[in-house]
């Protein structure tokens, strides 16, 4: 075969790296796979093509592993070429690169790995730069107590509180309003955002009868998502929430997320409306008739609806709605829990 040539060399090249092939290039493929043994004499004669286009259409279908030499022209100054499979010049002429790439990968992948050992200590160590960098994982419910109590003996300026649900349980009023009393007598600013729900609530009723006459601001909003308290604009308590569940709180000490915080307070109380305090606390003696309280004292000492409705003299039907009526007032899910809360109101008072 010849010498190659400047241009020939220059289209082998290109076409070793990249396959493609000209029109002309093809044309000649696909007739030397119909025409074993074809030289370039041949293919001038038979395609009409020029010498020069011949020889680079062979030089770059060489180049691109889709052409060989016959066997019996090595060494010989006549050649002829057979065509080759095009997935077999492919594995010829990749495999090189696709040796490459896998010792690539595999590399990649040993230096992943590399980075990977690092990552338990990197993640233990972040876990205990937590506490320094401002954030405290609280796990149970007795730590988040005593985390809690401690919090609230030491708060001087200010508690701003926002709690979801129904507000407080009637049984935790006087609890509550004890650790809040002792803290406005320090000075500390006493604020709450409840829902809207808790204004119809006994319990947010009997602690909105005791707090907002003593200096605290209750304000509710349609939905409070989630449990946050801000002490002394310096540390937040927030709920923790695990796989969409409640678990444990956080301990917010870092100041820009307080401070973040403390706007994103600002903001919803600006927009809540005052807790309504026209009304007779839930539990007074003026929202009960003689009835009610009769039933109450009927229900406290353990009666069915049967005997209540004989005491009366009405329906066991017109009890049960007495019953209801009065459970579902004390917010009590169980008769006995019904008759607990209506003592701690001071309903069975004599």
């Amino acid at each position: 075969m010849p010498a190659p040539d400047g241009p020939r060399d220059q289209v082998a090249s290109e076409t070793a790296m990249r396959l493609g092939l000209s029109d002309t290039a093809r044309e000649v493929y696909l007739f030397t796979a119909s025409n074993p043994g074809l030289d370039r004499a041949v293919a001038r004669d038979r395609l009409g093509l020029p010498f020069d286009e011949v020889d680079v259409a062979l030089a770059s279908l060489e180049a691109a592993r889709l052409i060989r030499r016959s066997s019996g022209d090595q060494g010989s100054h006549h050649v002829s070429w057979v065509a080759v499979a095009p997935e077999l010049a492919a594995t010829s002429l990749l495999a090189d690169q696709e040796e490459q790439v896998a010792r690539l990968s595999l590399d990649i992948a040993e230096r992943r790995a590399q980075f990977l050992a690092l990552l338990p200590g990197y993640l233990d160590s972040r876990a205990g730069s937590y506490s320094e960098a401002g954030i405290e994982v609280i796990e149970t419910g007795e730590e988040v107590n005593t985390v809690l109590s401690r919090i609230i003996r030491d708060t001087q300026k200010q508690c701003w509180c926002a709690h979801p649900g129904n507000g407080l349980n009637p049984e935790n009023v006087r609890t509550s309003w004890k650790n809040d009393q002792e803290m406005m007598a320090r000075g500390v600013e006493l604020r709450s955002i409840l829902q809207h729900s808790t204004r119809t609530q006994l319990g947010a009723q009997r602690y909105a009868a005791l707090a907002i006459p003593a200096g605290a601001k209750i304000r509710t909003i349609p939905l409070v998502p989630a449990r946050t308290l801000i002490y002394d604009g310096e540390l937040a308590f927030l709920s923790r929430f695990v796989d969409g569940r409640p678990k444990g709180a956080l301990l917010v000490r870092d100041p820009d997320l307080v401070g973040y915080l403390i706007q994103v307070y600002e903001a919803t109380w600006s927009l809540a409306q005052d807790f309504p305090i026209d009304v007779e606390p839930a539990g007074s003696d003026t929202e009960l008739d003689d009835t009610s309280r009769a039933v109450l004292a009927l229900l406290a000492a353990g009666h069915k609806d049967e005997v209540i409705a004989r005491r009366l003299g009405c329906s066991v039907r017109t009890a049960r709605r007495h019953v209801s009526a009065i459970m579902e007032t004390l917010e009590a899910e169980s008769r006995f829990q019904a008759g607990v809360r209506a003592a701690q109101a001071g309903w069975l008072d004599a």
